[in-house]
């Protein structure tokens, strides 16, 4: 897949893909049922309490949304032919979130491209498997915003500042405590000392 020049054709090109390439990371479970009608399934999301994933349908692709605070955070684009430059430039555009994507090397086997913003939202573009049936394969472009990675990440560095903040005030207090008791210890002496 040539990948130079991708972003910059996607305003030529955007008129002949499909409509279903105008979904977007961060839109609504109200805003997708809306460009996608009633999903075909939906059920709660695997990765936190307030997660709800939905597979829609529309013009030949399944669409794949895990919704987190009622947000899509990743969506998976499914299509059993090979999607054309066109057609990923379109949504990559789309889920771009104000953000340029930079490609990135391939890393994982049955990874065709992948690419990431400055932010941390990340998209992957999977052919099937060689061994999978022709029934069951499809081609895959995942994007996701990562939000929730990120809130996880500064959940974690906010929580390990706190609890460096609670071992500091406990070491100062335990200093102040022992400070408060030799100073009583040393007034002890002196009253002894006085008879």
């Amino acid at each position: 897949m040539k990948t130079a020049g991708l972003v910059a054709t996607a305003t030529i090109v955007g008129l002949l893909v499909p409509t279903m390439a105008a979904a977007r990371v961060g839109e609504t479970i109200r805003e997708c049922d809306a460009r996608y009608g009633k999903p075909t399934q939906a059920e709660a999301g695997p990765i936190v309490a307030d997660s709800v994933e939905r597979t829609y349908f529309k013009e030949g692709f399944t669409i794949e949304v895990l919704f987190v605070d009622g947000r899509a955070e990743t969506i998976s684009y499914l299509h059993p032919s090979a999607f054309t430059d066109e057609q990923i430039t379109k949504l990559l555009n789309n889920n771009a979130q104000g953000e340029v994507w930079a490609e990135k090397p391939n890393g994982s086997s049955g990874v065709y491209g992948s690419w990431e913003t400055p932010k941390g939202a990340t998209a992957a573009y999977f052919k099937p498997k060689p061994w999978e049936s022709r029934t069951s394969s499809q081609y895959c472009l995942k994007i996701s915003s990562n939000t929730v990675r990120r809130l996880v990440k500064e959940n974690e560095a906010e929580k390990k500042d706190q609890e460096h903040k609670r071992a500091e005030a406990a070491k100062e207090r335990a200093e102040a405590a022992k400070q408060r008791k030799e100073q009583e210890q040393r007034e002890r002496l002196k009253r002894l000392d006085t008879f």
